[in-house]
């Protein structure tokens, strides 16, 4: 893990970055996971680079939102979308 975090701080010095854009759709899912994708963000935010995080499953995503950092691990509008949810809707009013 520190391996990976490491790798991409090491980018993000180097400079050139405009946004990072990760799929972890191989990633498993659990609290390593979460805190893994936590420092990475960490690493973005601090060299003011954006990052979203592609791929994430309907079991990371409940995990992530769980612990309250949907803020701070962004993902894509359309990965929000959770199949467990009626009508694979996250809510809202229907007839929007």
């Amino acid at each position: 893990m520190r391996a990976l975090v490491g790798e991409v701080s090491a980018r993000l010095e180097r400079g050139g970055v405009g946004e990072i854009r990760c799929d972890v759709s191989g990633m498993s899912d659990g609290l390593l996971a979460i805190e893994l994708l936590a420092r990475i963000a960490l690493a973005a935010r601090r060299r003011g680079v954006p990052i979203v995080f592609e791929g994430i499953g309907p079991e990371l995503q409940g995990l992530i939102d769980l612990a309250g950092l949907a803020e701070a691990l962004p993902t894509p509008p359309e990965s929000h979308a959770r199949p467990d949810a009626p009508g694979g809707r996250t809510g809202g009013r229907s007839g929007e």
